[in-house]
């Protein structure tokens, strides 16, 4: 079932997002985790793909465990950087020939830890192209990312809105949104979207508060959200 198709039965739809463990003697715990998650029926799950396609292998495994041994929709996330057009298509021609049939398709952020640049993208230069290409020589269900407090590189508010409805245009069915505290600035992004014309589903990014260091960055947004007297 494409994302599409999902989002359109009128109800309310959830999914999960796993990340792939740092080290391969951890993956058995990690697929424990998502086969207890998996209990609770959600409607996908997607497993992300680490800088520079660091988590390559384990994405793939863990994508085919999810589709394949606990028979939920699976979504492989997909960046182009530091990807030529070749690797991109091995990939995809391996997720096509497991029955992966979603994806996340994102630039990606530079194994370096620096700002990516037009040397870290051999293949594709953004996101959009790579909606693009899946649209065109691919079947896979699409979905794109969207930045509610704006992508850091953006040059403003105006422009990323403007390119996010240039990836659903091209391709995407769907978009996911980075993680947020405020729940007002999810709300803006989507009145914004719609006023672009995007009529894609928004899918709120949401990551329980897990940690001490969550808590502090939510006070902090919280507090700086309350008028001054």
């Amino acid at each position: 079932m494409r994302f599409s198709e999902i989002y359109s039965q009128g109800r309310s739809v959830f999914s999960f997002e796993f990340f792939p463990p740092k080290k391969i003697e951890d993956i058995d715990s990690a697929k424990e985790n998502i086969r207890r998650l998996a209990r609770l029926t959600p409607d996908f799950m997607t497993v992300t793909y680490g800088a520079g396609g660091g988590t390559r292998a384990l994405t793939g495994e863990l994508v085919s465990f999810i589709a394949h041994e606990l028979n939920f929709p699976a979504v492989a996330h997909l960046t182009c950087v530091h990807h030529t057009v070749q690797e991109i298509d091995a990939i995809l021609r391996s997720l096509h020939n497991s029955d992966i049939g979603h994806i996340l398709a994102l630039r990606g952020d530079s194994v370096h830890g620096e700002p990516v640049t037009p040397e870290d993208l051999p293949g594709f230069s953004c996101a959009r192209d790579l909606i693009k290409y899946l649209a065109a020589k691919w079947n896979f269900s699409i979905a794109c990312a969207g930045y509610p407090e704006t992508h850091p590189q953006a040059t403003s508010q105006l422009a990323d809105m403007s390119y996010l409805a240039e990836k659903t245009q091209m391709g995407a069915e769907i978009v996911i949104t980075q993680v947020f505290f405020d729940a007002g600035i999810y709300f803006d992004f989507v009145r914004r979207a719609r006023a672009a014309g995007i009529s894609a589903p928004i899918v709120p990014g949401i990551m329980p508060i897990s940690n001490v260091g969550q808590i502090e960055r939510f006070t902090a947004k919280c507090s700086a959200s309350i008028p001054q007297k």
